[in-house]
């Protein structure tokens, strides 16, 4: 799987940033206080605050789990050009997702049946595994996924294996 960490995250829980990456888990950039974009992303200092977001993060991941994230994904899917902009000059490949709803208040049945509508070769699903609620909804959604992924021949696999991706030369995004 692809983990998009938050700076905040890997410096309260630095054990589980760690244990993903020791899994082979790609580790991937959520800036560091997953600010609202849609919001931050209209004042006139944007691009600065997003690369000192980025920046923190990335310090803050690394420390926690050996490994420079060089992928990211900023919050609620923001992707407008500056964002992207400001990202690959920081030495990072923009991701996004194909389907994602577990923030959702739709019911679990509707939701795993959304999930398995999208679930098909290059598919990139959006699924939260923290973040102040409850997540036991979005673990069995994941059991589901997996075992209809199964049954048709998919397999999980990191984002980078997916798009054929690798990492940059330099072992990750800028310091």
């Amino acid at each position: 799987a692809t983990f998009f960490m938050l700076g905040t995250s890997a410096r309260a829980y630095p054990q589980k940033a760690a244990a993903v990456a020791a899994a082979g888990h790609l580790i991937g950039n959520h800036t560091d206080t997953h600010m609202n974009w849609y919001k931050a992303g209209k004042a006139a200092n944007a691009p600065k605050v997003l690369e000192a977001e980025l920046q923190k993060a990335g310090d803050s991941i690394e420390k926690a789990s050996g490994t420079r994230p060089w992928v990211m994904r900023l919050p609620n899917g923001y992707c407008k050009p500056w964002a992207k902009e400001v990202a690959g000059k920081a030495g990072y490949t923009v991701i996004n997702w194909t389907y994602g709803s577990d923030w959702t208040k739709t019911p679990e049945d509707k939701m795993t049946a959304e999930y398995l509508k999208a679930l098909k070769p290059g598919a990139i699903f959006l699924l939260h595994d923290g973040g102040g609620k409850a997540r036991e909804k979005s673990l069995r959604i994941v059991g589901k996924i997996l075992e209809a992924a199964e049954k048709k021949g998919l397999k999980p696999v990191r984002v980078d294996e997916l798009l054929g991706l690798q990492a940059p030369a330099a072992g990750g995004a800028k310091k």
